[in-house]
C-alpha cells in the first residue's frame, strides 16, 4: 500500500454498497462515494398503482446512503416508504435494519417517513404529475437513509455493518454540526477517524498534509484553533492509536462521542417497533466524579435485549448452595474474634455506628492532602486515557506498562496484613482506547483474578467499556498481541463468574484469568446488607492463587476501595490481627487518591465489618 499518494485523487474500483474496498483509497468514505455514479434499482410495480387515479408511469427517487453512495430507484407514484426501504436493506445486506429509516428534507430539517406513507405525499411539487419519461421533465426527489434509533450502549449492536453505519452517520453529523461536540472532543474524534480511515500513521509517508482539515473538523473548531496548529496536533494524536484496526477505531469513535459530551438527537420523534426488552440494570452514581450528563439517542430510544453470553460456554463453577455453606471468615480457634472478646468488639462497633463516629472519621479523612504528584497522568498524550480528569494515579504507585513505563490509569495498592502484604491493582474501568492496555497490564502483572464491581451500563450511562468477549466463538484481540477467549461463564444471584483464556499471540503462551463481576450494587447507594459482598470477597480468594488482584469499578476509587478494605479486614481477622477502618483507608489513599469515595461507602465499610463479626457468633 502506497501511503504517499494523494488519497483524494483516486477513484475506488468497487461500487458495491455492501463491500468497502478501503485499500483502493484513503480518507472519508462519504467524500469518495458521493462522486461515484448512482446505482440503478427498480422497485417492483405496486398492485395499487393499477387502480390509482394518480398519473401512471414510473418515477425516480434518489436515495443518499450514509457512505455518500447514491441509489437511483424507479418506482410508482403509489409506492410506500417501506417498499423502498426493504429494497435498500436487501441491497446492503443489513440484518439490524430496525435501527434505520428513510428521511426527507423539509425547510432544512430531516423528517423520517412512516413506513406506510406514500412517497407521493412528501414528494416535491410536480413529481407525481410529471409525464412519462419526457427528456428533461424529471423532478428531482431525494430521500436519505439514516439511523433512526440510537442505542444507549453501542455494544448491543451485533453486526459490524450496523456499527459501521452508525459510525458513518455520527462521523458526518459531527462534521456538519448536526451533532454538537465540544471543541476538544471533536479533535479527539478526528484522530480516531483518521485511524479508521488511514490506518497507522507513518511520519515518513504521511507527513502533516495527508488529510484535508475540513474533512475531519467542523468549521467552528477550525476557525477557533487555526489550520496550522491542527495540522501539527492531529497527526500526533492519530499516531497514538497505532495498531488499532478499522472496526475498533470506529467503535471507539462511537464510545468516545458518548463519553465526551456530544449531544446526539434524531430529526423527528421516533417511536420504536415492538421488540423484546429487558430492564436497564441498577445504576450507582457514587463513581460519577463529574456532573456531566451525556445523552445518547432521541427522546425515544430503541430498547434492546442485553447481550447474552454463549450458553454453550456455561459451566457450573460454583452453586448458590456452595455460597450459602461458605464461611464468611475463619479466624483461628481461641483468637480475639471468639467468645467474650468477640462480643465486646461487636458492642464497640455498634456503639461507634450509633454515635455516628464513622461519619466524623470520614470528614477527617477528607482533610488528608495528596501524598504525591500525578504528572504522568496529566501529560497531554495521556489525557484521553483517563475516564475522569480528577481521578488520577500517583506517579510513585501507578502501574507502568512495558519497558518504557507506558501509562494506564491504575495504581498498585499494598496493604500489610499480619506478616503478609495483600497486593491489589486499583484501576478505572477500561475505556475503548485503554482496553488493550488493560489486558497488557493483566498479562505483565501476572494477575489471575479480575474483580469488577460495576456493570458496563448503569442507568443509561456507560460505566465501563465491555472489554471481554461475550461468546466462546468470537475471541477479542488487542494490538495483534493479546487474544482473549471466553472459556466458561456462570450467572449467580449477585455476581457472574467468567473464565478467560488470555494468549500472547507472539509467544503462544496461554494463561487462565477469572473474571468476577458483582452485579447487584444498588442505584445511588450501597447494599442494604453486606452478606452478598462478603461472600463475593470470599469467592475472590477462592480463585486467587498468586499475583495482584485487579479491582475496578468505573473511576476505580469508590466501590473499588470498599472491596479492597473488606478483603483486607477479612485477611486480618483470619490472622488474629486487629483492624482499624480509618487507618486502612488512610493506607489506601496514600497510594491512590479518594479510595472509599463517599460518606455512605465509608459507613458501609463499618457495616461490613459488623456483619462479618456477627457471623462468627
Amino acid at each position: 500500500m502506497d501511503l504517499s499518494r494523494d488519497p483524494l485523487a483516486e477513484v475506488p474500483l468497487a461500487r458495491s454498497t455492501t463491500q468497502r474496498k478501503l485499500k483502493t483509497f484513503f480518507g472519508p468514505e462519504f467524500v469518495k462515494m458521493s462522486s461515484e455514479p448512482a446505482i440503478s434499482l427498480e422497485v417492483p410495480p405496486s398492485p395499487a398503482a393499477k387502480g390509482s387515479k394518480l398519473p401512471q408511469g414510473r418515477r425516480k427517487v434518489v436515495v443518499v446512503m450514509l457512505n455518500g453512495q447514491r441509489l437511483s430507484l424507479v418506482c410508482d407514484v403509489t409506492t410506500v416508504a417501506k417498499q423502498l426501504f426493504d429494497m435498500i436493506v436487501s441491497q446492503l445486506g443489513l440484518v439490524e435494519h430496525f435501527f434505520f429509516g428513510l428521511a426527507h428534507l423539509k425547510d432544512g430539517e430531516l423528517f423520517f417517513l412512516d413506513p406506510e406513507e406514500k412517497l407521493a405525499k412528501v414528494a416535491p411539487a410536480g413529481w407525481k404529475e410529471e409525464g412519462k419519461g419526457r427528456p428533461g421533465s424529471e423532478v428531482k426527489f431525494t430521500v436519505f437513509f439514516r439511523v433512526k434509533y440510537y442505542v444507549e450502549n453501542v455494544s448491543s449492536l451485533k453486526h459490524q455493518l450496523t456499527r459501521h453505519q452508525f459510525y458513518l452517520q455520527l462521523r458526518r453529523d459531527v462534521l456538519e454540526e448536526r451533532t454538537h461536540c465540544p471543541s476538544d472532543s471533536a479533535v479527539s474524534l478526528a484522530a480516531l477517524a483518521l485511524q479508521a480511515e488511514f490506518g497507522d500513521y507513518s511520519p515518513d509517508a504521511h507527513g502533516h498534509n495527508y488529510f484535508l482539515v475540513e474533512h475531519y473538523l467542523p468549521a467552528r473548531v477550525i476557525d477557533s484553533a487555526g489550520v496550522a496548529p491542527i495540522r501539527q496536533d492531529l497527526p500526533r494524536m492519530h499516531s497514538q492509536h497505532r495498531g488499532m484496526m478499522e472496526p475498533t477505531a470506529e467503535m471507539e469513535f462511537l464510545y468516545s462521542s458518548m463519553k465526551n459530551g456530544c449531544k446526539i438527537f434524531c430529526a423527528s420523534v421516533c417511536r420504536p417497533p415492538p421488540l423484546p426488552t429487558s430492564p436497564l440494570p441498577d445504576s450507582d452514581d457514587d463513581d460519577d466524579v463529574t456532573s456531566s450528563k451525556i445523552s445518547w439517542g432521541s427522546d425515544d430510544d430503541l430498547p434492546m435485549p442485553s447481550d447474552t453470553e454463549d450458553q454453550q460456554s456455561s459451566n457450573v463453577l460454583l452453586t448458590e448452595s456452595d455460597l450459602e455453606d461458605m464461611e464468611v471468615v475463619c479466624p483461628p480457634p481461641g483468637s480475639r474474634y471468639s467468645g467474650k472478646p468477640l462480643q465486646s468488639l461487636i458492642s464497640q462497633l455498634k456503639g461507634k455506628m450509633e454515635a455516628d463516629e464513622p461519619v466524623e472519621e470520614y470528614k477527617a479523612l477528607r482533610q488528608v492532602k495528596a501524598t504525591d504528584n500525578c504528572e504522568v497522568a496529566k501529560q497531554l498524550k495521556n489525557r484521553d486515557k483517563n475516564r475522569f480528569r480528577n481521578v488520577l494515579p500517583y506517579d510513585a504507585t501507578r502501574v507502568q506498562l512495558g519497558e518504557d513505563g507506558d501509562y494506564i490509569n491504575a495504581s498498585h495498592v499494598r496493604i500489610p496484613v499480619g506478616s503478609d502484604t495483600f497486593h491489589y491493582i486499583a484501576s478505572q474501568g477500561p475505556l475503548p482506547v485503554t482496553a488493550g492496555s488493560f489486558w497488557q497490564m493483566v498479562w505483565e502483572q501476572r494477575a489471575e483474578v479480575i474483580a469488577m464491581v460495576t456493570l458496563d451500563m448503569e442507568g443509561g450511562k456507560v460505566k465501563c467499556h465491555r472489554y471481554w468477549p461475550d461468546s466462546s466463538e468470537t475471541p477479542l484481540t488487542f494490538w495483534n498481541k493479546y487474544e482473549v477467549s471466553l472459556v466458561s461463564s456462570q450467572a449467580l444471584e449477585d455476581f457472574n463468574i467468567r473464565t478467560f483464556s488470555l494468549r500472547d499471540m507472539e509467544t503462544s503462551e496461554v494463561r487462565s484469568v477469572t473474571h468476577l463481576n458483582f452485579t447487584t450494587w444498588p442505584d445511588h447507594g450501597v447494599l442494604k446488607f453486606a452478606d452478598p459482598l462478603l461472600r463475593y470477597t470470599r469467592v475472590i480468594r477462592r480463585f486467587h492463587q498468586s499475583g495482584p488482584v485487579v479491582v475496578h469499578c468505573s473511576a476505580g476509587i469508590g466501590r473499588t476501595g470498599v472491596l479492597i478494605l473488606v478483603d483486607a479486614v477479612i485477611g486480618l481477622v483470619e490472622r488474629d490481627q486487629p483492624f482499624d477502618v480509618q487507618k486502612l483507608v488512610e493506607i489506601m489513599r496514600e497510594q491512590r487518591q479518594g479510595m472509599v469515595q463517599t460518606k455512605e461507602q465509608y459507613v458501609f465499610c463499618y457495616q461490613c465489618c459488623l456483619e462479618m463479626l456477627q457471623s462468627l457468633k
